[in-house]
Order: C-alpha cells, then structure tokens, then sequence
C-alpha cells in the first residue's frame, strides 16, 4: 500500500513536469529579396522582446520612541515595505495577530515587512498596552 502511493505521487509529478515543459515557437523564415536570393543570417534581423522588471516597493519608516510609533497611522500601496526603528529606552513589540506577526525588537533593532494585500492592519506592543499603530494598504 505504501508503494502504491508513492509511485500515484511519481506519476502525478512526472506528469506536472511534462506539462511543464517550455513551449519553443516556430522561428520565421528568411523572406527572400527583391532578387530571388535569402537573405544571409547577418541580414535576418530577430526581433527581441523587452521585459520590464517591477518596480520594488517604497520602504516607509515607523519610529518607536518614548513607548509611541510614530506615526501613529501610516497608509502604503501593496508591495510597499514598513519598517519598525525601535530608538526607545526599553524594548518592544510589533504584533500584529491578523498576519500572525509577533516581532520583538530590543533597544535599537529593527524589523521590516512587505505587505502583500490591501486592508487595514492593526498592530501593538505586547509589553505596553497603550502603544498601537495602523497601517492602511490600498
């Protein structure tokens, strides 16, 4: 029984891989010249498509000093990245339970995160209760 569902798992990746496999389009033919001649492989001019990569997102800044973020609200486009500068005294959380984020950030740290989807996302710190931000994502 075991082996059966291993070669089921086999067969079913083969078969993903084989269908997989990059399409090669047919080149065009040299057209021949006024004069009935082909034209030699320098003369044949190929057309090269260009793809543009996307642009990376803005990185936005949220400071944590004296137990506050700063600001308060920040509002990003998807793809944008928000990152958590802790310059405060003491150390502190950014949490944020509908992403199931939970990053702690000691005296000077860091944290950053790229946000995929649009809505409203609240986060805190898990230390102190008053401390809370929002990011807004369109």
């Amino acid at each position: 029984m075991k082996y059966t569902g291993i070669v089921v798992l086999l067969v079913g990746l083969l078969a993903v891989v084989g269908c997989s496999s990059p399409v090669v389009e047919d080149q065009a033919m040299p057209v021949p010249t006024e004069d009935g001649t082909q034209p030699s492989v320098e003369e044949t001019i190929v057309e090269e498509e260009t793809v543009t990569a996307p642009t990376a997102g803005e990185v936005n800044q949220v400071v944590i000093e004296n137990f506050k973020y700063s600001p308060f609200t920040m509002e990003v486009n998807v793809g944008d990245t928000v990152e958590w500068v802790n310059k405060d005294s003491a150390a502190h959380t950014v949490t944020m339970s509908t992403l199931n984020v939970d990053e702690n950030l000691p005296q000077g740290a860091t944290f950053t995160y790229t946000f995929t989807e649009k809505g409203t996302y609240e986060y805190r710190c898990r230390f102190h209760a008053g401390m809370k931000g929002k990011v807004i994502v369109s």
